[in-house]
């Protein structure tokens, strides 16, 4: 599959056309329509619901949760108390839901308990899930540059590391170009259509066009707003316009493998953040946190939009870092080796794409 890196002598030099106008007039995305429904409306909000309806009430006269509910307001809270409230970042929602919901605290710390509890269950069914039926793939095959990726995703991670991520697959849309906007809905072009409109937009809108474009959408976006831990797949959309000749740890790369390696890359970056806000215990989180705060420079220029946002800035470098350690080992090692000494002490099954 050819792609179309922004060339700015082949963008025509238009002042009638800008990036929100085009948006404006642009069709809501029924794939990402599509996903909130099935997903949110039809996992989330249905798990919320049993949650309420049936385990709350449970938890509530649960002798097990009510005494560690009990020891969180007392001198010597139980030891799981902080995993609850300092490790798994997917728990932040809960957390910041607890300080400034002081009136429904017992309840909010019942679901926090529940949820945290859930993480292992969920692993456990998802290795034996994944040693059975295998990862779900959809639309890999459609492009040679992936058409490969269910083998490498089991040989560069391994079993327990995806479970550990809860990952159950990749759905790619690679004809689908997905741009957010500011009104909260995303707008979907196929790629001809998008590179139409970069021809019309002066170089710096198209560049900045293609900077909000949506490559991918990581399993726990919806893992956030469970109730319980559940697996689900990395979604991913077009990489058109993607400029990869500049990128320092591709300089190695043949540039006809370059837009393989930024594809499959991509694919363990969303790995990474389900490692990250899933898998963290309040010990190897503290651990990046340091280890991130010490950096003098990001591992990535993409980690450089999330400078002004410090938690995201270190989810993003951790994703980021995952993509590195497979895609680009010697890079990481040689520029950040703190970072790659981490990962080799605390993931050592994830391993080179090629060794």
């Amino acid at each position: 599959m050819s792609e179309l890196p922004i060339e700015p002598n082949l963008i025509y030099q238009s002042d009638q056309a800008n990036p929100d106008q085009i948006l404006a007039n642009a069709s809501v995305s029924e794939i990402t329509q599509g996903i909130v429904d099935e997903y949110y409306l039809g996992v989330v909000c249905s798990q919320r619901q049993d949650f309420l309806r049936s385990i709350l009430p449970r938890l509530r006269n649960d002798s097990k949760y009510q005494q560690i509910l009990n020891s969180a307001k007392s001198s010597s809270p139980d030891p799981l108390l902080q995993e609850v409230f300092q490790g798994q970042p997917a728990l932040n929602n809960l957390r910041r839901q607890i300080v400034h919901d002081p009136a429904n605290s017992d309840d909010q710390l019942l679901e926090l308990l529940y949820k945290h509890l859930s993480y292992k269950p969920a692993v456990n069914q998802q290795r034996e899930s994944i040693k059975k039926d295998g990862l779900s793939f959809q639309g890999t095959s459609e492009d040679p540059d992936f058409d490969d990726v269910p083998r490498l995703l089991f040989r560069v991670f391994g079993v327990e590391t995806l479970a550990r991520a809860l990952v159950s697959g990749v759905r790619y849309y690679p004809d689908a170009v997905i741009i957010p906007t500011d009104g909260g809905n995303e707008k979907q072009f196929s790629r001809a259509e998008f590179r139409k409109i970069l021809d019309s937009l002066p170089v710096e809108a198209a560049i900045q066009l293609v900077n909000r474009k949506v490559r991918a959408l990581t399993s726990t976006v919806f893992n956030e707003d469970t109730t319980s831990f559940l697996p689900f797949p990395v979604i991913l959309f077009a990489f058109t316009d993607s400029d990869i000749q500049n990128i320092p740890y591709l300089s190695k790369v043949d540039t006809r493998k370059r837009m393989r390696i930024m594809k499959i890359g991509t694919v363990c970056h969303e790995i990474g953040h389900g490692l990250y806000s899933l898998s963290l215990s309040s010990k190897t989180l503290k651990e990046w946190e340091d280890i991130s705060a010490s950096e003098d420079r990001p591992v990535t220029e993409y980690v450089k939009r999330y400078c002004d946002n410090p938690d995201l800035r270190q989810e993003e470098g951790f994703a980021e870092s995952v993509r590195l350690r497979v895609t680009a080992p010697d890079y990481l090692e040689d520029n950040f080796p703190r970072v790659a000494n981490y990962f080799t002490r605390n993931f050592p099954d994830i391993q080179p794409l090629q060794k």
